[in-house]
């Protein structure tokens, strides 16, 4: 039977806290960054801004940072359980403004669908005159890296870009 550390408490059916954690995940994000949450500072993470959502013993908190020097931008995401971080996501790359709805959409879509590709959009996307990519490294939501793009679907341009990556950091007994 697999089993996981909780809080230091084993845990029996690690499965039953995986689709607890990926349920939580989905509903946390339609009401996210995509969503156009309420984004809240974090004194201690200057330059940074946060979405929080909370439920129950799940808390997910997703920190982004910016710079008015480029397009490029960082961030996280965690989500808790009974206050200890159980899941981690790390992004970083660089977009066009132009496309930023155009992804939120994508990316929204894809989180009320339930459809996990490392926390990002789906495989392929057209609408309009821009192609996003998601091209996954490792696809599961325990472990999962990749890279998503966004193209000019006439030009072939380079529109922006998300290195990603990202586990589950429960203990497999």
């Amino acid at each position: 039977m697999n089993k996981a550390t909780v809080s230091g408490v084993l845990v029996d059916g690690l499965f039953a806290y995986y689709d607890q954690i990926m349920s939580f995940f989905f509903e946390a994000m339609t009401k996210g960054w995509a969503a156009g949450g309420k984004k809240i500072k974090i004194p201690q993470l200057p330059g940074y801004k946060a979405i929080e959502y909370g439920k129950g013993e799940c808390y997910l908190l997703d920190c982004y940072c910016v710079t008015p020097y480029s397009s490029k931008s960082a961030g996280f995401t965690t989500i808790y359980l009974r206050n200890i971080p159980i899941w981690v996501m790390h992004y970083g790359g660089a977009y066009d403004k132009t496309v930023m709805p155009f992804l939120k959409s994508l990316l929204l879509e894809t989180y009320q669908k339930k459809e996990f590709r490392g926390g990002r959009g789906p495989g392929a996307f057209l609408k309009g005159s821009f192609y996003y990519r998601n091209e996954m490294n490792r696809d599961d939501f325990t472990i999962f890296s990749g890279r998503e793009e966004i193209h000019n679907k006439d030009t072939g341009k380079l529109l922006g870009y998300h290195n990603f990556s990202g586990m589950i950091l429960l203990e497999m007994e």
